[in-house]
């Protein structure tokens, strides 16, 4: 799909008009939204890919890490193509299907159950999860026993196992930690900040969009003992991964479900 030529300024009033120039987090002036715009309208060959890395390195668009933002610039793209400032080629789908995933793990119904207490099962440790290998186990376990399944992190996040060491080193559970939600409005106001304040800051909060200890484990306290473990450790491993610690873990209870006691 091709573009405008770039002598159509028709997109300046466009652009002058906005209401807020603040997309993806990342507040802009108006004279860079036209630069941004006809960088687009300049490289209108490039693939989506190839323009959001583009923007990112015209614009040092950096987490704290070094990484290219590159998520961010593909959702100004977008923006910016609803607007109608820009027209950008057409997504391209792959019809390649995935393979078959490889199953690591019996039905819990084969396991027999741990009724143990928390001192004859510890000591507890969380386990950072780095390898391809221990991903895929994490993901097969979560998928299988998490009441909202596997969903594919997007953004900063981390994986742990919770490991007991009394049961020697069996995995024992699995928590997701992940940059946070944009917009909550019962946040916003827990906090008191306005939404200029979490434009700059919301990378500071993190969700635990998933704890899950596996059914066959019943050992009293064990989720309050795990969740005491994690705001040392996670600021720790956050910190060397993404260059920053995070000041706020946030997370939702489906109370339907559960009564979230254990926090």
């Amino acid at each position: 799909m091709t573009v405008s030529s770039t002598d159509d300024t028709g997109y300046l009033a466009t652009i002058e008009a906005l209401e807020s120039t603040t997309f993806s987090g990342r507040r802009f002036t108006r004279k860079q939204l036209v630069s941004v715009v006809e960088t687009i309208r300049m490289f209108s060959g490039l693939s989506r890919k190839e323009l959001a890395s583009t923007l990112c390195e015209h614009l040092s668009w950096k987490s704290p890490n070094g990484a290219l933002k590159f998520n961010s610039a593909n959702t100004l793209l977008e923006k910016l193509e609803s607007l109608g400032l820009v027209s950008l080629r057409a997504k391209q789908w792959s019809h390649k299907t995935n393979p078959k995933p490889v199953i690591l793990t019996e039905e819990s119904a084969e396991r027999p159950v741990i009724h143990k207490s928390l001192d004859e099962i510890s000591q507890i440790e969380l386990v950072l999860v780095e390898t391809a290998e221990d991903r895929q186990l994490w993901n097969e376990l979560v998928a299988r026993y998490h009441y909202l399944g596997y969903k594919k992190p997007f953004g900063a996040h981390l994986r742990y196992f919770v490991v007991a060491k009394g049961l020697n080193n069996a995995k024992i559970g699995c928590l997701l930690f992940a940059s946070s939600a944009w917009a909550l409005a019962c946040r916003d106001q827990w906090i008191g900040w306005k939404k200029w304040h979490r434009v700059k800051r919301l990378h500071l909060i993190v969700s635990n969009s998933r704890f899950l200890l596996l059914p066959w484990v019943k050992v009293a306290n064990l989720a309050s003992h795990v969740l005491a473990l994690i705001p040392d450790r996670l600021a720790r491993d956050w910190h060397q991964k993404y260059n920053f610690k995070p000041v706020l873990i946030e997370t939702f209870v489906d109370r339907e479900k559960y009564s979230g006691t254990s926090y």
